[in-house]
């Protein structure tokens, strides 16, 4: 059999090409792991930071920021905890310190939102992209990443209003849901952006269902107007995952 020939996502959260490889939480339940493995994705599952805690531990956009390309940062604990799996991948990383205190905002700091030109971010994002021409754009939303579902370069989703509003302000098209609707372990509602990925250029992936969903119309609705395509992993309630981010993507 042919070996598929595979290149690095070069830009977070868009694909330009189906995914074969994403970061996943190692809890997503059996029908998504079989529902990715159908697409062709293989999930690569990060072990749970040992300093962040749980339900979150397990949740890649909490443990790992796309820079661009090959380019990724980890904590320094979860690549030590996974450095077989991450060289294995050929990526160039970037190593960040520990955070020295569990829990809220220090748990998020990797939890930062790359989109167009823009990193949206609960706190200075600049040390983690020296020397590069991005617009940084400080939000107090500290789960940046989680809070938005990206459906394209400019395009997203979102339940927070200030990410909302810094995004339509970034010329960003936003479409702004009701909060809640989306479960999550231990806490009272997760977020859309820890439920969806972009898997290719015009297919957006959901770790289940909407239908209970206020905002299910105007959801689908904006997908469709930019031509984007919904897939439902499993016929489970959406739930929050910590996202699925694309490493590799079909050549």
């Amino acid at each position: 059999m042919k070996k598929e020939k595979m290149k690095f996502v070069l830009t977070p959260h868009i694909p330009t090409a189906r995914v074969t490889h994403l970061f996943a939480n190692k809890n997503i339940t059996a029908k998504i792991k079989s529902s990715l493995q159908n697409l062709g994705i293989t999930p690569v599952y990060l072990s749970p930071s040992r300093f962040i805690d749980e339900p979150v531990a397990s949740h890649p956009d909490m443990l790992a920021l796309h820079k661009s390309a090959n380019r990724w940062a980890f904590y320094e604990s979860v690549y030590t905890d996974n450095k077989a799996k991450i060289d294995s991948l050929g990526l160039d990383v970037t190593l960040v310190p520990d955070s020295s205190s569990r829990g809220y905002p220090s748990e998020a700091g990797l939890n930062i939102l790359s989109l167009g030109n823009n990193i949206f971010a609960g706190k200075t994002a600049s040390e983690f992209f020296p020397g590069e021409n991005f617009n940084f754009i400080k939000v107090n939303q500290g789960y940046a990443k989680c809070s938005v579902c990206v459906v394209g370069e400019n395009a997203a989703i979102t339940a927070d209003k200030g990410l909302h509003t810094a995004m339509t302000a970034a010329k960003i098209d936003s479409l702004l849901i009701s909060p809640g609707n989306i479960a999550i372990e231990k806490y009272s509602c997760g977020f859309i952006g820890g439920a969806a990925a972009l898997i290719d250029a015009k297919t957006l992936a959901i770790s289940g269902t909407i239908d209970h969903h206020p905002d299910k119309n105007s959801i689908e609705k904006f997908c469709r107007d930019r031509g984007v395509g919904i897939i439902y992993l499993s016929d489970e309630r959406v739930f929050d995952y910590g996202g699925f981010l694309p490493i590799l993507q079909r050549n």
